[in-house]
């Protein structure tokens, strides 16, 4: 049931997301109390969402823990914030590679978001295609293309992609 709702929330299909998630979390699957309680505060429910993400962090679900932290941090709890923020992000460079994308997302982050750059070093390939969008986006063609070059050979299509952008580019500048 998670994953239905979960590959259906990531189709842009929440309405019929929703009730698979809650099924699952009614059902006690932790993943999907975490799932649904991303998908709440995506959705403007932000106190349900927070609750159930509470839940979920408490039971050691690393995303649940992200996106609580940052929920936090945005009503104005900094320091709850960055604990669960810290927690999520200990040694998991996936979580680290979330944070950064949510941050790049919503234009809320420096140049080169502290997590993402993390991430990279941890030689996450997610971060490196990040990492390398994010520059080639700025205009930074050269640095960009060593770190979509690492996530291309790994396998991220998405890297590929903006690589081919960068090499144009490149070829034209």
């Amino acid at each position: 049931m998670d994953v239905l709702g979960v590959l259906l929330a990531r189709q842009g299909e929440y309405e019929q997301a929703r009730p698979w998630l809650e099924r699952a979390a009614q059902a006690g699957n932790t993943p999907a109390v975490g799932h649904l309680g991303i998908l709440l505060v995506g959705q403007g429910e932000e106190e349900q969402g927070r609750s159930l993400l509470k839940r979920a962090a408490e039971a050691g679900h690393s995303d649940a823990m992200a996106m609580l932290g940052m929920v936090l941090a945005r009503q104005g709890e900094k320091e709850q914030g960055r604990l669960w923020l810290s927690a999520a992000e200990a040694g998991n460079s996936g979580i680290m590679t979330k944070l950064a994308a949510a941050l790049i997302a919503r234009g809320e982050h420096g140049q080169e978001p502290p997590w993402l750059e993390r991430a990279v070093e941890a030689g996450d390939s997610d971060a490196m295609s990040l990492f390398g969008a994010l520059l080639a986006s700025q205009g930074e063609y050269e640095r960009a293309r060593p770190w979509l070059e690492r996530a291309a050979e790994a396998g991220d299509s998405d890297a590929m992609a903006v690589l081919g952008v960068v090499r144009c580019a490149g070829q034209s500048g």
